[in-house]
């Protein structure tokens, strides 16, 4: 089986890189992760959003919002972007990293920015929901809990975030295809809910 996008990408990186990490981070600004955003970083870090090596730039963003495709064709029906209030993103700029935290302060990544904008909710609600009918889950989430800006760049993650429930099926792709090979599967499906997993 070829991976999606003719390659996986892992985005951890190894001990020596991790502890040149943790050092910048110390003088680098953080963005605290809630519960959504630290299930996207997992995912991009494990490669299971391959090709995705980070969060998406501008550019990739509105070709997925208009055509369902990332900026060199490959088919991608969802936006994979990091929300932040207005707040962080007037100190921000192009250039600049930043670390990524969960709820309990501990660095799993860092995020060089490539780009930083102003989201259009009510395009993004009618492209990807067909609504902004704030009782679609999406809608929800995007003009309720959501942030004003988006970042996107490129990731480096020192460490997966730490689960405690359902380690069993708390797959990488890799783990998946070791599995699939060992039971002898030769076809496996994949499916995408309409609404975000709520």
């Amino acid at each position: 089986m070829d991976f999606y996008g003719n390659r996986l990408v892992d985005l951890l990186v190894d001990e020596e890189r991790a502890g040149s990490l943790k050092e910048l981070a110390i003088n680098l600004p953080d963005v605290v992760l809630n519960d959504r955003q630290l299930c996207d970083l997992e995912l991009l870090a494990s490669g299971a959003f391959s090709p995705l090596k980070g969060f998406m730039n501008r550019m990739d963003y509105n070709s997925v919002i208009d055509k369902m495709r990332l900026q060199n064709g490959t088919l991608w029906p969802i936006p994979i972007c990091l929300d932040i209030p207005e707040t962080l993103a007037k100190r921000l700029g192009v250039g600049q990293s930043v670390g990524l935290r969960d709820q309990e302060g501990f660095l799993l990544a860092v995020m060089h920015i490539e780009d930083i904008w102003p989201i259009d909710k009510e395009k993004e609600a009618i492209q990807l929901f067909g609504t902004i009918d704030r009782r679609h889950p999406g809608v929800e989430y995007l003009f309720g809990r959501g942030g004003d800006y988006y970042i996107g760049g490129s990731l480096e993650v020192l460490s997966l975030p730490l689960h405690f429930d359902f380690k069993q099926l708390r797959l990488t792709p890799v783990e998946v295809r070791q599995n699939a090979k060992r039971l002898g599967w030769k076809r496996i499906v994949g499916f995408q809910t309409e609404n975000p997993i709520h």
